[in-house]
């Protein structure tokens, strides 16, 4: 037993996936916080212009990295691909499932945290698709030598 080699790219590839979303919603939050501001004050609009274009960037970098430690670097394994499905799912239809009857009547926090503002055109909204669709890929992809 003290040789078993243990491999941890499972939890590495969920970690992933939720250091991803993360950001997403870091960043959703931080566009807020600066429009916001610059409501106020009217002298943030280069900043809120290079602040889009950084991030965009670099969410577009960790979620390509994300792609490819899931589908080359990690064994395709069907729970993973599934974790990855249904939560890009549910982030992404998370804005239809708020007006169902199923979830309008729940306590506040637990309405916020399941069901956090976000539009269509947010991060994390895209962050989720492409999640789902590495899941999706996982699922469908043959394992390459």
């Amino acid at each position: 037993m003290a040789n078993a080699k243990h491999n941890y790219s499972g939890v590495l590839s969920i970690t992933g996936l939720i250091l991803v979303l993360v950001f997403a919603r870091g960043f959703d939050a931080l566009i807020a916080y600066l429009v916001k501001r610059n409501s106020q004050t009217f002298s943030l609009p280069y900043i809120i212009m290079w602040s889009y274009v950084f991030i965009a960037i670099f969410l577009a970098a960790i979620l390509l990295l994300l792609f490819w430690f899931v589908l080359n670097r990690t064994p395709r394994t069907v729970w993973i691909s599934i974790v990855f499905l249904l939560i890009g799912f549910f982030i992404v239809a998370s804005p239809i499932l708020y007006f169902t009857p199923l979830f309008c009547c729940l306590p506040p926090q637990l309405e916020s945290l399941l069901f956090p503002p976000a539009s269509y055109t947010s991060y994390a909204f895209s962050s989720g698709g492409f999640v789902a669709i590495i899941g999706l890929f996982a699922l469908i992809l043959p394992r390459g030598k």
